[in-house]
């Protein structure tokens, strides 16, 4: 899955070159966060950070704020569409109200009616 983003990225985005990983702190993470930071590397992105926030989490604008120290060309959110499930949404959207315009990576299927329930401009 990281593969196919990130070949679509750098040609459809050739000057995002930062990336910042986040993830749920979930028992499964450590190989999603393993792949995103191999690909990364391999298509010579800088991993400009990885950072952990609990499962489960309601409220994520705090947490999007500190990425944004990163100065982030593209926000990976880790393979989590499965992990967090219908959280998914919500963390879109709490990523955009920080002010965040870039790229939000997201290199799995959310659950069903995820993508349905954002407005086109999420």
């Amino acid at each position: 899955m990281y593969s196919t983003v990130c070949e679509y990225i750098q040609k459809t985005y050739p000057t995002a070159k930062r990336v910042v990983s986040f993830y749920a702190d979930l028992p499964d993470a450590p190989p999603w966060m393993a792949a995103a930071e191999t690909m990364s590397k391999k298509i010579r992105y800088a991993v400009a950070g990885q950072r952990a926030v609990p499962g489960g989490y309601p409220e994520l604008r705090p947490f999007a704020q500190k990425l944004m120290s990163y100065n982030p060309d593209i926000i990976d959110l880790s393979g989590g569409g499965g992990a967090t499930g219908g959280l998914q949404g919500a963390i879109v959207k709490q990523i955009r109200e920080t002010g965040y315009t870039g790229i939000i990576m997201q290199p799995t299927v959310p659950p069903p009616g995820i993508m349905e329930s954002l407005s086109p401009h999420s």
